[in-house]
């Protein structure tokens, strides 16, 4: 193997060019029975024809979501989120529900979501643990918001990308990957849902 090949394909050198050509040359070959491999070729085209008609289906249920999105009387709040999309906003108005009074603040709401931590406590122990008892659809859609809203607001990347600041040096420790949802949003969230 010539060096430019392993530098350009970004191949660590652990084996030799040899070694790597003597590996495949002893690999089996592939079948090539014809009756083999006509069947496996009919099970893939099913395999694609099912893929057609489930894409089919999401672009239908999609459009019907928009659609009905904006019947709703909160529809146009959570449309109205940066970056929230037809889609997302809807996920977020399904699963937060019809009943305002279900919740009667936005903790409750973070709860629900999964975005607020678990604290137990026990004589002098107290330890904060990630809630797992919540609905996951609600936080899957709360948490896509809260990634897609930092591309479009400046704010919300402020808020989820927090770089150095000035005179301080790089920060001493990396926030976790992932979209993270404050709390704070769904107080924003809840208090715009009120009104």
């Amino acid at each position: 193997m010539s060096a430019r090949f392993g530098s350009g394909t970004s191949y660590c050198g652990r084996r030799s060019a040899a070694a790597l050509l003597e590996q495949l040359r002893s690999a089996p070959a592939g079948t090539s029975g014809e009756a083999l491999t006509e069947a496996l070729r009919d099970a893939v085209l099913a395999l694609v024809a099912v893929l057609k008609a489930l894409n089919g289906a999401i672009r239908d249920l999609d459009r019907s979501t928009a659609a009905h999105l904006g019947e709703h009387p909160d529809g146009e709040i959570f449309a109205s989120l940066p970056r929230s999309g037809q889609i997302n906003a809807a996920q977020m108005l399904a699963e937060w529900g019809d009943c305002r009074q279900a919740y009667e603040n936005p903790d409750s709401v973070a709860a629900l979501a999964g975005c607020t931590p678990v604290t137990k406590e026990s004589g002098k122990h107290r330890a904060v643990h990630f809630r797992w008892a919540c609905n996951k659809r609600f936080r899957a859609a709360m948490t896509t918001f809260a990634d897609n809203s930092r591309h479009a607001s400046p704010w919300a990347a402020k808020i989820y990308n927090p770089g150095p600041r000035s005179g301080q040096g790089p920060p001493t420790r990396r926030p976790r990957p992932g979209p993270r949802l404050d709390p704070r949003d769904l107080a924003l969230l809840a208090r715009w849902r009120s009104l």
